[in-house]
């Protein structure tokens, strides 16, 4: 909570905890933003700024059938920026249906695909200001992934003018 968040390889990982929350951080230029994987059951992450990040800004990334997450909702935040997608859900065996509604992605209009991104390898993607020589790629998703169809991700936010998001 009320953290600045830079420079990591992930800013945030989750692996098989339940019930944390992540509220009100700036999570920018780290490779992933917030990665979650296997069991996070209880999940909060709201009030958050996650923009920047190298790869993509928030990562499902776990596959096993007898995973039961649930209950993770992930609302009112800034998720904008990241170089290869916002929202990536690589969890094609968990049943979970991911609430990431109420959070602005940057644009009113929300991209979406069904497969995973392909962001080179590590050494390959650092940033110059970190002494690399990788830049953006271009054009992002705000949804990907192999299970996007397990997030539900509509918008309440259709402009970045949200009025209880970190401040300084």
């Amino acid at each position: 909570k009320n953290c600045e968040i830079t420079g990591n390889r992930n800013g945030v990982y989750v692996n098989n905890r339940l019930n944390n929350k992540i509220i009100n951080n700036i999570i920018t230029n780290n490779r992933t933003g917030i990665q979650l994987c296997n069991n996070v059951t209880g999940l909060v992450v709201k009030d958050n700024v996650i923009s920047n990040n190298w790869t993509i800004g928030i990562l499902f990334n776990f596959d096993g059938p007898s995973l039961k997450t649930a209950n993770v909702s992930i609302n009112n935040n800034k998720i904008f920026g990241n170089w290869y997608g916002q929202v990536e859900n690589r969890f094609t065996n968990s049943t979970a249906i991911m609430d990431l509604t109420g959070n602005w992605f940057g644009s009113a209009e929300i991209t979406k695909r069904n497969t995973n991104s392909v962001e080179p390898g590590y050494a390959e993607l650092i940033p110059k200001e970190f002494g690399g020589d990788a830049t953006p790629p271009g054009t992002a998703f705000v949804i990907s992934g192999t299970a996007s169809d397990k997030i539900n991700y509509d918008p309440w936010y259709t402009n970045e003018a949200m009025t209880d998001l970190v401040t300084d």
